[in-house]
């Protein structure tokens, strides 16, 4: 059984605005090569003010210039890139031998964990099949997730009234490809005779 997010969750956050960022974008450099384009046309209709006519034609090209919008990604995108079951929030991940960490948001996959940040950089990677240990814990300040494998840590932070369900959600994600764990091989004994 895999721990999947919910619809909603996978939709990038947006802060209510009605047009999506690329859309605003074209909207802008529309607008932009109209006014241009009536700036450049109104000394026509007006006499001798060339001014406006510069600033139009300043504006106009402004717009044909500018980049286009390069195309985000979303969670669901990415999510699917990198061949995650589950995508689930990974709290604050603090860096190795630093005090600074980052909020980032676990990629479960069947083969590794990945820990990306909000510009879906990847700043760990965990082998599935070099775990040996994870557990999500209440602190004094919160609640924490710690991965152990091979020979390295991880820990990932909650805060908050939602700490308890975020972590506990994330160990049930990486319980969900926890590799089966190996059987014991008996020992023989020797005959005696």
């Amino acid at each position: 059984m895999t721990a999947s997010p919910s619809p909603s969750s996978l939709q990038p956050q947006t802060a209510g605005s009605p047009l999506p960022g690329k859309s605003r974008w074209i909207l802008l450099r529309i607008i932009l090569a109209l006014g241009g384009a009536t700036f450049v046309l109104f000394p026509i209709a007006s006499g001798n003010n060339y001014a406006f006519s510069v600033a139009g034609l300043l504006m106009f090209v402004a717009a044909i210039l500018l980049p286009p919008v390069k195309p985000r990604i979303t969670l669901e995108q990415k999510a699917r890139e990198l061949g995650a079951l589950a995508v689930v929030d990974g709290g604050r991940y603090r860096f190795p031998n630093s005090s600074s960490s980052a909020h980032v948001r676990l990629f479960v996959a069947s083969d590794r964990i990945l820990s990306l940040d909000a510009k879906f950089r990847v700043l760990l990677e965990i082998p599935t099949a070099e775990i040996t240990s994870f557990l999500a814990v209440q602190a004094q300040k919160g609640w924490f997730l710690e991965v152990l494998w091979s020979a390295n840590a991880a820990e990932f932070h909650y805060r908050g009234d939602s700490a308890e369900p975020l972590a506990r959600a994330a160990e049930k994600a990486i319980r969900s490809v926890e590799p089966a764990p190996k059987p014991e091989v008996p020992q023989h004994r020797a005959a005696t005779a």
